[in-house]
Parts: structure tokens; C-alpha cells; sequence
């Protein structure tokens, strides 16, 4: 397992088609796969492919990174003027989807959603059937959302400075989780140790709720994760926030510091992207970038991912492949760091 921070769920393709009966077999018809599933758009524009593929939303996949996929149907569909279809291919990391996206045609009717984990970090931690670098094309971003820290809500600690105080003073006496071995969020708190040079030890989860349950009874003391499992939590009051791994405070959390104001150029974030079968032509991905644009300009399609803490942002194919590629070297070096090997 690994790659994202996410609950694993059973949605079927039902759920978001609107005509579920075109799910089947997809014929010809254009498809999504996100990282928990597979979207399939149905058009019949001229030299227009939506490639049917898979949206993958990783193995535990959060409903956080099916409402983005969603937004995006949306959007599609009124843009491409058919409907496009969601079928889900969790498991694995989201390798399932990945692979499916990886090996189909390159004609413009297979696309994927996926996260930072399925391209960057998953190489390093499963021997797969497909290179996330050579056999997908990255098109583009979509958002951004940051990873939040936060700690038990038993620990007499009111901000990162101290938290990291109090762990400093009790060395390999506390412990952090994630939801698996190699997660963002298993990164997020290996980079806090070492950049803030406590020593707090690793557990692993099945997935976020597990994670977020081991914290909010102190079985576990510290725990990064996203705005959408976090932030909720917070307000309950069953988990403390104590930042955000932003380089500055967040529009949406104002009041929460952020960690790089004590560990400067602490930044842990996720996002969600496009990508497409290598050899999809050039047209196809810059047809899709544009749509992307035209997507998070909308202010109400904006104002949504907000409110999941995401930052909506596109990028030209050529810039997403160099994040990704620069994304999948370091989290390599971390994996090293780490002790970390495919298995």
C-alpha cells in the first residue's frame, strides 16, 4: 500500500454515470480513471478524444479526491456535450488504475485522476508492471491541498514549537501514524523528524480513518494529513491542529500557524492531476488542458475545491512532467533515507 491518505470505499460506476448502462464494456466511448476508479466520457466532437481510462484515486481512495474527479466530470460532460462515466478501480496504491491507464490505447478515450502517490511515490514502493515516468503523460494539475500536522488532543501543547519541545524531551516514547508505509503522510512525518530533529516512531494504518481514530485515543501523538481529514476532526475537537505545511498561513485556517514559520520551507501537499496513455496525441492533451483552465475559472467550480482546502491550478504538460519527475526523485531519495524498498 501506499500513496495517499485516503478511505477505501466500494462506489460503483452507478453512482456518478448518468446513463450507468454505458459503464459496460465502455465500448468506444471516452473514459476517466481516477486513482479510485475509471471515468468514461462519451463524445462524439471531431478530432476530440477523451480517452476511456481510468481515474485513479489511489487505494484507499478519499472522498475528497472523488469529489474533485466529479467536479470534473461535470464540467467535461457540459464541455464534450456527453455524459462522462465513472467506473472505480481501487487497490493496490492505486497501481490497478494506474496500469489500466498505462497500458491502454493512446487514442483519446482512457484518461486518469490520480494523486502525487501514484506517480511519485508508489515506484518506490511496489515492483510495478508499468513506469509512471515513461508510460503516462502528465497533463496537468488540477489542485493542490496542503497536509495539516496534528497531535493528540491529551498533549499539553498549544503550537508546533511546542510539540516538538515536548518531543525533544521524550525521545522514541511517542508515535505517529499514516495511512500506510510510504503515504504522503508517512513522508510528511519522516521530513518533521528529521528537519526538526525529534524522534518520534512510525505506525501504519489501513487508511486515514483508522489513523485518525489511533490519534484521537493517543494510541498514536502525532498524525499529518489532509484539510478534508483533518480539519473536521479539529472543530469536533477529538484531534488538536497545531499547523499546516504551507509556506505561509491558509486562506481557509487563518488562524492556524503555519510550520514553516518554525521549520522554514516545510511544505507537505497533495495533488490531483491528469494524466493520459503515453503516445496520446498532442491535440488530445492540449485540448484537455485548456478544458482544465476553462474548469477551475468557473468561480463556483473554485469556490468548491475551497472549501476542501484545495488551491485550483493548471499547468502546461511539459511543467506538470517536471514537477512529477522532480517529485519522483525525491520521494526516491526519502524511500533510501528511509530504509524503504518495492516490495
Amino acid at each position: 500500500m501506499s500513496g495517499s491518505e485516503d478511505e477505501s470505499n466500494d462506489d460503483t460506476c452507478s453512482e456518478v454515470c448518468e446513463n450507468p448502462a454505458r459503464c459496460e464494456g465502455f465500448g468506444m466511448q471516452p473514459c476517466l480513471v481516477l486513482s479510485s476508479g475509471i471515468l468514461a466520457v462519451a463524445s462524439d466532437v471531431p478530432n476530440l478524444a477523451c480517452t476511456t481510462g481510468a481515474f485513479d484515486c489511489s487505494l484507499h481512495a478519499g472522498w475528497q479526491y472523488r469529489f474533485a474527479a466529479r467536479l470534473f466530470a461535470e464540467h467535461a460532460s457540459r464541455s464534450f456535450g456527453q455524459p462522462m462515466l465513472v467506473e472505480n478501480r481501487a487497490g493496490a496504491g492505486g497501481a490497478i488504475a494506474t496500469e489500466f491507464v498505462a497500458k491502454s490505447a493512446a487514442d483519446g478515450y482512457t484518461l486518469g485522476f490520480l494523486t502525487t502517490g501514484q506517480l511519485a511515490i508508489l515506484p518506490h514502493m511496489q515492483k510495478l508492471g508499468f513506469d509512471p515516468l515513461k508510460d503516462v503523460i502528465a497533463v496537468t494539475p488540477l489542485s493542490v491541498t496542503p497536509f495539516l500536522l496534528a497531535v493528540s488532543p491529551n498533549l499539553p501543547v498549544a503550537n508546533v514549537r511546542e510539540f516538538i519541545d515536548y518531543a525533544k524531551a521524550r525521545p522514541s516514547k511517542l508515535n505517529y501514524g499514516a495511512g500506510g508505509v510510504g503515504s504522503v503522510g508517512h513522508f510528511a512525518g519522516a521530513m518533521f523528524n528529521a528537519r526538526s530533529g525529534i524522534e518520534v516512531l512510525f505506525l501504519s494504518y489501513k487508511g486515514a480513518a483508522q489513523a485518525t481514530a489511533a490519534l484521537s485515543v493517543d494510541e498514536i501523538q502525532m498524525y499529518f494529513a489532509s484539510y478534508t481529514d483533518l480539519v473536521p476532526l479539529g472543530r469536533a475537537g477529538r484531534v488538536k491542529l497545531l499547523g499546516i505545511a504551507t509556506e505561509a498561513r491558509h486562506p481557509q485556517l487563518p488562524e492556524l500557524q503555519a510550520i514553516a514559520e518554525v521549520l522554514p520551507g516545510f511544505v507537505s501537499s497533495t495533488w490531483n492531476g491528469l494524466v493520459a496513455p503515453a503516445g496520446t496525441p498532442s491535440a488530445i492533451i492540449e485540448r484537455l488542458i485548456a478544458d482544465c483552465r476553462a474548469m477551475i475559472a468557473d468561480r463556483e467550480i473554485a469556490a468548491r475545491l475551497q472549501t476542501l482546502g484545495a488551491t485550483p491550478g493548471c499547468r502546461t504538460s511539459a511543467e506538470f512532467s517536471r514537477q512529477v519527475a522532480a517529485e519522483h526523485a525525491g520521494f526516491r531519495d526519502a524511500a533510501k533515507a528511509a530504509g524503504i524498498k518495492p516490495e
